[in-house]
């Protein structure tokens, strides 16, 4: 788990903010985008007990599955407007995150080809593809480029320097 997911910039990464070349610049946005919908169904992160910021894969599948109970409760009540709403809801929160996110991190190699990791990613991607279809939502890809620079540089716009010691 340490070497594939935890490990410097070439890892593979189970957080959605850390996807796209402008991750540093979208970061905030992304997390204030999904905190949004964890609270727009009465869902906040106790942040004195947090693990996990709200956009690693497991919290962004906790939220999907709480939607999913959302919905099958409504369903049983007969509640057509809330459950046109948690659907509704459902399906912008697959194609702005979870879609995507599903899909890019079962999509890494270095996932693919780790024999505990690859299957379980593989499933959950084909679990929330199976869930695009049925909505008819195509998320939007999402991709990982890893931070290649050398540890003895530092980056300035277009312009690399050397560090001084």
């Amino acid at each position: 788990y340490c070497e594939l997911f935890d490990r410097g910039g070439q890892r593979a990464s189970l957080y959605e903010s850390e996807y796209g070349r402008m991750r540093g610049m979208s970061k905030g946005n992304t997390l204030a985008d999904i905190g949004g919908f964890y609270q727009a169904f009465g869902l906040t992160i106790d942040q004195e007990r947090a693990h996990e910021l709200v956009d690693h894969i497991a919290v962004e599948l906790e939220f999907y599955s709480t939607l999913l109970l959302k919905q099958e409760l409504l369903l049983r009540g007969g509640d057509e407007e809330g459950v046109f709403v948690v659907s509704d809801a459902r399906g912008k929160f697959l194609r702005e995150h979870l879609g995507s996110l599903a899909q890019a991190i079962a999509e890494r190699a270095e996932v693919r080809a780790e024999p505990s990791y690859g299957p379980i990613f593989t499933w959950c991607a084909e679990l929330v593809a199976g869930e695009c279809r049925e909505l008819e939502v195509t998320p939007t890809p999402l991709d990982f480029f890893a931070d290649e620079s050398e540890k003895g540089e530092m980056k300035c716009g277009a312009v690399h320097l050397p560090v001084v010691s």
